[in-house]
C-alpha cells in the first residue's frame, strides 16, 4: 500500500498544487469581492459560501444557488474564475487518468491487491515459484487435494493465461521476479499457513535464490517444505549445503528411473505402477537393453546417462556437434540426425539411442532415422514442449523423458501424499527379488489393474473409534480393520506397505501386527468396499465391533460380559 501512496503523491503532486492554488485563488478573491445584501447594505460573502459557489460552478455543474444577486465586481471575478479553474481540474483529471494507465502504477495496484488478499488465507497454501507446464499441472493437482496455490512467474503471458481456465479462477498469482525477496513476503512466506514453497521456473540461479531465501525467512515457528529444481550436479549440491527439503534433477530422476530398469526391472515395473493412475489397467514399461548405447547430445541429459549407465557397465557412444577432448571413450562429431553419423556410430551393432538434444525436431529425426535403419533398436527420447506429445507418441519412441511430468510425478507425491513418497524413496533401494515378491503381492490384489491407496492414521481426528478400543486396555491388529470375522478371503484384501511408527519406518510390516496411537500405515487395496470398511471401522465403534465380533454390540455390561465369557 506503501507504494501505491507513493506513486499517487510522487506523480499528482504538481496537479494538487496547481487544483489547490487555483481554487484558494477563486475561493478568496469572490470572498473579497463586494456585494450588496437584501437589506440594500455592503456585505460580503463568507469563506465557506464562497467556497461552494466555486465547487459547483467550476466543476460545470451550475447549480446557480446564491444568497443574493451577484455585484458587478462578483460578476468579473466569477468570470475570470471559471476561464482558468475548469482548465485546472481537467489538467489534474489528465494526470489522474495518466496515472491510472501508468505500467508502474498498475503493477503496484496489482502486487497491492495480491498481498491483500495472500494476508485474508487462513488454509494451507503453496507458493509456486514458475507457472511453466510442471506448475501449471501442479497447480490443478494440489486444488483436487484441497490447497490454495499462490502463484509467481516472470512471464505476463503466463499469467494472463490463467484467466481463460475456469479451473484457475481461485489461484493467486502475480507476475514478479521469484528472486525478490520483498516479492516473495508478499506472496505468503511468513504465513503460519504456507506449507511448501516451490522453485521450479526454468532458471537455475533462481530457484537456488528462491530456496536460500525461503531457508532464511523460516523459523521453527514457521517452518514449511522447501522443493528446488536443479540443472546441473553443482546446483544441486549447493541446494543440498542448505539443508533444502527436496531437491530434484529431471536428469538424474530420468537417467535413475532407466538404469533401473537395466537390472532391476520388477523395481522399474513397481514404481510405475505405484505412480499410475488407480484402477486403470497396468501397462510394463519395456525394458532397456544391456548392449551399446548410442547418446545424441553431450548436455545436462547427456552427461548424466553416460555417468549412470558407464557405472552399470554399459557401452556407451557419443554424438556431439562439439568434441569433448579425452573425456569420452567413443565420440562422434555431428547432432545424430544424419544416416551418415549414425554409421559412423555403428548403429548397426547398438542396441539403444538416445535423442537427447533440445529441440524436438531433431530429436524426432533421430529417432525415425534411426527406426529406418535398425527397426529392433530401444529409442529414448527427449521431449522439450509439451505440445509435441502426440508427435513424440507416433515417432515410436519406447520411452520418452519429459520434464513437466517427471516434475509433477516426483513433487505431487511429496507434497500431497508423503507416505507414498517415503515408501516409493525406499524402493529404489531394494533387490530384484524383493521387487518380484511385492510385484506378486499387489497382482493377488489388483490383478491387472493399478491398486488404490488408503493412509491410516491412528489419530483422535481420523480414528477416534480405533484410538477409544486402544485407549480401553485392548489390542487391535491392523488386519482387523478390513477383514470380516466370517469371510477369511477379506484378509488378502489389503497390503500394508509402510508403517510409520515413532520416527522408524517399517517396510512391509505384517498385517497381524498391532496398532499403536499414533502409527501411520500405507495400505494398497483394489475394492472400494475394502475402503469403506476401513474407514467405517476408524469413525464407527458399532461397525468396529460387529467386525471383530461378528454381531452387534449389547448396551447392557451384564449381557457383554456373558456373551465374552461364553464366546
Amino acid at each position: 500500500m506503501n507504494e501505491v501512496i507513493y506513486l499517487f503523491l510522487q506523480r499528482m503532486r504538481r496537479p494538487i498544487l496547481v487544483l489547490l492554488l487555483s481554487y484558494a485563488v477563486a475561493v478568496l478573491g469572490m470572498a473579497l469581492m463586494p456585494m450588496v445584501d437584501e437589506n440594500g447594505e455592503m456585505n460580503r460573502l463568507s469563506i465557506f459560501q464562497a467556497f461552494y459557489w466555486v465547487s459547483y460552478t467550476a466543476t460545470t455543474i451550475g447549480y446557480g444557488e446564491v444568497p443574493v444577486a451577484f455585484s458587478q465586481w462578483q460578476r468579473i471575478w466569477a468570470a475570470f474564475s471559471i476561464y482558468y479553474t475548469v482548465p485546472a481540474w481537467l489538467y489534474a483529471a489528465g494526470k489522474i487518468i495518466a496515472l491510472l494507465g501508468d505500467q508502474t502504477f498498475q503493477d503496484a495496484l496489482r502486487e497491492n491487491r495480491f498481498a491483500q488478499r495472500v494476508s485474508k488465507l487462513h488454509s494451507r497454501f503453496v507458493i509456486i515459484c514458475g507457472f511453466g507446464e510442471a506448475g501449471k499441472r501442479l497447480v490443478h493437482r494440489l486444488q483436487a487435494q484441497n490447497y490454495v496455490c499462490v502463484v509467481v512467474d516472470i512471464d505476463a503471458d503466463r499469467i494472463n493465461r490463467m484467466a481463460l481456465d475456469p479451473a484457475l479462477h481461485n489461484v493467486l498469482a502475480l507476475k514478479g521476479n521469484a528472486a525478490d525477496v520483498e516479492l516473495l513476503t508478499r506472496a505468503g512466506i511468513r504465513s503460519p499457513y504456507c506449507r511448501a514453497v516451490l522453485a521450479i521456473t526454468d532458471n537455475e540461479e533462481v530457484n537456488i535464490k528462491v530456496a536460500l531465501s525461503a531457508r532464511l525467512l523460516s523459523s521453527d515457528r514457521n517452518r514449511f517444505k522447501i522443493i528446488c529444481r536443479t540443472m546441473s550436479r553443482q546446483a544441486s549440491a549447493n541446494a543440498h549445503s542448505f539443508d533444502t527439503d527436496f531437491v530434484i534433477n529431471t536428469s538424474q530422476v530420468f537417467a535413475n528411473r532407466l538404469t533401473v530398469g537395466l537390472r532391476r526391472p520388477s523395481i522399474a515395473n513397481l514404481l510405475s505402477r505405484l505412480n499410475g493412475t488407480p484402477n486403470n489397467v497396468y501397462e510394463a514399461p519395456p525394458r532397456p537393453p544391456t548392449g551399446t548405447w548410442i547418446i545424441c547430445g553431450y548436455g545436462v541429459l547427456g552427461r548424466t546417462l553416460v555417468r549412470f549407465l558407464e557405472y552399470e557397465g554399459i557401452d556407451t557412444v557419443v554424438i556431439n556437434r562439439e568434441a569433448q577432448g579425452s573425456l569420452l571413450k567413443t565420440q562422434i562429431k555431428g547432432k545424430g540426425t544424419e544416416a551418415v553419423t549414425l554409421r559412423e556410430a555403428r548403429i548397426d551393432r547398438a542396441q539403444a539411442i538416445v535423442a537427447g538434444l533440445e529441440n524436438d525436431p531433431d530429436n524426432l529425426s533421430i529417432a525415425m532415422t534411426a527406426k529406418q535403419m535398425q527397426p529392433s533398436l530401444f529409442v529414448v527420447g527427449r521431449q522439450n514442449e509439451s505440445s509435441n506429445a502426440r508427435l513424440f507418441e507416433m515417432a515410436g519412441f519406447d520411452q520418452v523423458m519429459e520434464e513437466a511430468d517427471l516434475l509433477v510425478s516426483e513433487i505431487f507425491p511429496y507434497l500431497a501424499r508423503p507416505m507414498l513418497s517415503r515408501f516409493i524413496r525406499l524402493v529404489r533401494h531394494q533387490s530384484e527379488e524383493w521387487g518380484r515378491y511385492l510385484m506378486q503381492r499387489i497382482d493377488d490384489i489388483a490383478g491387472d489393474h493399478n491398486p488404490n491407496q488408503y493412509l491410516l492414521r491412528i489419530t483422535e481426528k481420523h480414528a477416534p473409534t480405533v484410538i477409544e478400543h486402544l485407549k480401553s486396555g485392548h489390542l487391535l491388529r491392523m488386519q482387523s480393520l478390513w477383514t470380516l470375522a466370517n469371510d477369511s478371503k477379506t484378509l488378502n484384501q489389503a497390503l500394508p506397505l509402510l508403517l510409520l511408527r515413532e520416527g522408524k519406518e517399517i517396510l512391509l510390516p505384517k498385517t497381524a501386527t498391532n496398532l499403536q496411537v499414533g502409527d501411520q500405515v500405507l495400505l494398497l487395496y483394489h475394492q472400494a468396499e475394502v475402503a469403506t470398511r476401513i474407514s467405517r471401522n476408524c469413525f464407527d465403534s458399532g461397525a468396529l465391533y460387529w467386525t471383530l465380533h461378528n454381531r452387534e454390540k449389547v448396551n447392557s455390561y451384564l449381557l457383554n460380559y456373558l456373551l465374552k465369557k461364553f464366546e
